[in-house]
């Protein structure tokens, strides 16, 4: 009993922690003053009002969403054959060709920042072809961070699926192509949504890279929150967080909507598959 009260105090420690700075934000962006009280005086909608007269701040977050889309399609096209490649394929040096993968995720972000800087710099002066205050080099540098998350979501997917599906149908006449995109792939529905949200979320909200890599006619929606807030004291910045917070949570909603369906009939195709050893064999 005394395990189980402490086990449930260090929760609700833990809870409150990583509530504390998203309320403390939500709680700001609905002040009726420039500055936060606690608890406050009341409640007002006009730092919300006032984002029409943040261009700067509406121009980052068009930007963000333009290059979180961007990075997470080039993600799924790049990671998920990445994946296929680490668990349906006979690939020489897999375990060295994920870590290069997986590199990225325990990388500073601006080690991999000055990484695109330094290469941009070499092609400029190899071909002529200056990148420097356009959206490829921010695209660039959130593939670096977006496709490890794909491949390591989809490749997880990948392995708890049975391979022996794919087997049957091939065993069937189903060709390579057939296979891929009729049983591998909607198998890993679960893994390739998780993938395709956490590197969304992951390109939308990162602040190294940006920061290193935004022009001043290129920002994201954090670059330009950093040059509000360094600037001056503006609740308005609370407002378009609020926003951001209120979208990721609904990202993770709708993630777990649509893998958790999908990840709950795979467990029970599987289990009664294996509840059922002694099941015909398909037609040859």
């Amino acid at each position: 009993m005394a395990m189980r009260i402490a086990l449930g105090a260090a929760a609700a420690v833990a809870y409150a922690v990583l509530l504390l700075a998203p309320l403390a934000v939500i709680v700001y962006s609905v002040s009726p003053g420039a500055a936060l009280e606690i608890p406050p005086s009341g409640v007002s909608l006009r730092w919300y009002a006032g984002l029409a007269d943040q261009p700067r701040l509406i121009s980052g977050l068009f930007t963000s969403l333009l290059l979180g889309g961007i990075a997470t399609g080039a993600a799924l096209v790049t990671g998920i054959p990445a994946a296929l490649a680490l668990t349906r394929g006979s690939l020489p040096g897999r375990e060295a060709f994920l870590a290069v993968l997986l590199s990225p995720l325990s990388l500073p972000g601006l080690v991999l920042g000055l990484g695109v800087l330094t290469s941009a710099a070499v092609l400029a002066n190899a071909t002529g072809i200056r990148t420097a205050g356009t959206l490829l080099p921010l695209v660039a540098a959130h593939l670096l961070i977006t496709i490890p998350w794909v491949v390591r979501s989809v490749a997880a997917s990948l392995e708890s699926t049975d391979p022996a599906l794919e087997d049957q149908a091939r065993s069937l006449g189903a060709g390579p192509f057939a296979t891929l995109f009729l049983v591998t792939l909607p198998s890993a529905r679960a893994g390739i949504v998780a993938g395709a949200v956490s590197a969304f979320v992951i390109s939308f909200g990162n602040f190294a890279l940006s920061l290193l890599l935004a022009s001043g006619r290129t920002v994201t929606l954090p670059v330009a929150i950093y040059e509000t807030v360094d600037r001056y004291q503006d609740p308005t910045v609370a407002a378009v967080s609020t926003l951001t917070i209120a979208a990721a949570v609904g990202a993770a909603v709708l993630t777990d909507r649509i893998s958790g369906p999908l990840r709950t009939r795979d467990a029970s195709s599987r289990s009664g598959r294996q509840a059922d050893p002694a099941a015909p064999e398909p037609a040859r």
